[in-house]
């Protein structure tokens, strides 16, 4: 079953991509409220390995520009 092997792979990279854009974001934001909202081809699950991963993050209260930045840099 070629199809099922290909999509095994697919979710597993899709899994670790996201988990490292996950504690990237996390490290960051670290003891502030936020909201990460998954959107685009991975959210619809038609995504391929070559895939962006299109989040938004809504803080709680005002955003700190220099973690911004940080943010930038590090994805």
């Amino acid at each position: 079953m070629p199809e099922l092997a290909e999509y095994d792979e697919k979710l597993n990279i899709y899994e670790k991509s996201l988990n490292q854009v996950k504690k990237i974001v996390l490290d960051i934001f670290r003891g502030e409220e936020i909201q990460i909202i998954l959107f685009g081809s991975r959210a619809r699950g038609d995504f391929n390995r070559f895939s962006d991963i299109d989040i938004g993050i809504l803080p709680k209260n005002e955003c700190n520009k220099k973690k911004i930045t940080i943010l930038k840099e590090k994805l």
